[in-house]
């Protein structure tokens, strides 16, 4: 799930992946699912760990408004170790801005 730059707001092509997502973890029986929140590489570190949980929060929403149980999901944010996939000190690559749905 993909965002724009500095938001946590879900886009519109974001709600039919989620849409699929539920349904996909649902139908397969899936234990649960583990959203990882990540960021770019530009601005601060801190502020970029505070926005890639709000994005995973903001992806979680969406899942239990579809219908996933929320004590089913679990949120890793940590955009030093799962984010920044970039190179290059001035990179905003919209790659690394998102939200990585895992199925447990």
């Amino acid at each position: 799930v993909l965002f724009d730059l500095g938001s946590a707001a879900l886009r519109a092509d974001a709600v039919p992946v989620i849409a699929q997502a539920a349904a996909k973890a649902k139908a397969t029986q899936a234990v649960g699912i583990c959203l990882v929140g990540q960021t770019d590489k530009l601005g601060d570190k801190a502020l970029n760990a505070r926005l890639a949980e709000a994005r995973a929060r903001s992806v979680a929403a969406e899942l239990i408004r579809e219908g996933y149980p929320a004590n089913k999901i679990t949120i890793a944010a940590n955009p030093e170790a799962f984010g920044n996939l970039s190179l290059g000190g001035s990179d905003a690559s919209e790659k690394d801005r998102r939200v990585s749905i895992l199925f447990k």
